[in-house]
């Protein structure tokens, strides 16, 4: 026989959990802003866009996949 789960993620009295709360908006960051314009004033004068691939490469200078040693968790968290 199968249990049905179900969750309820609806308004609660809870005062400790309240929900519906106001979040406000400020807007865009101001370093984000100044980070944008100085990528397009780097742009105009070196007349080339921005580009950027995550993608997997052949370049040996940027390689993927390689070994990442496991030591386990860190004596300074257990």
């Amino acid at each position: 026989m199968k249990k049905e789960l179900h969750a309820d993620f609806g308004a609660t009295k809870n005062p400790v959990n309240p929900r519906n709360y106001v979040v406000p908006d400020f807007g865009v960051d101001e370093k984000i802003i100044e980070t944008t314009n100085s990528i397009a004033q780097a742009e105009a004068a070196v007349g080339s866009k921005l580009t950027a691939s995550f993608a997997d490469s052949k370049n040996p200078v940027n390689p993927r996949n390689y070994f990442v040693p496991d030591f386990g968790v860190d004596h300074g968290i257990l």
